[in-house]
């Protein structure tokens, strides 16, 4: 058996004394939430679109992903 590791420390954030930078972004697609109705997932494209001029999003078909298994 290898030990890799003498000690593991881990952290726990208290809510609401963290900030990243994409908070604010999360905060503004909220905001836009609560004035829209979403029925349908395309709908969220709309909401995330108009909550700020500063994002953009695109909706993606199944063609639009490639399989990379056939690399190998």
């Amino acid at each position: 058996m290898k030990k890799y590791f003498t000690a593991i420390d881990q952290k726990f954030l208290v809510s609401g004394h963290s900030f990243l930078p994409c908070d604010k972004d999360f905060v503004l697609i909220e905001r836009r939430k609560k004035k829209s109705t979403v029925y349908h997932s395309k709908q969220w494209l709309e909401v995330v679109v108009n909550a700020s001029s500063a994002f953009s999003a695109y909706c993606v078909d199944k063609e639009d992903f490639i399989d990379l298994s056939v690399i190998e």
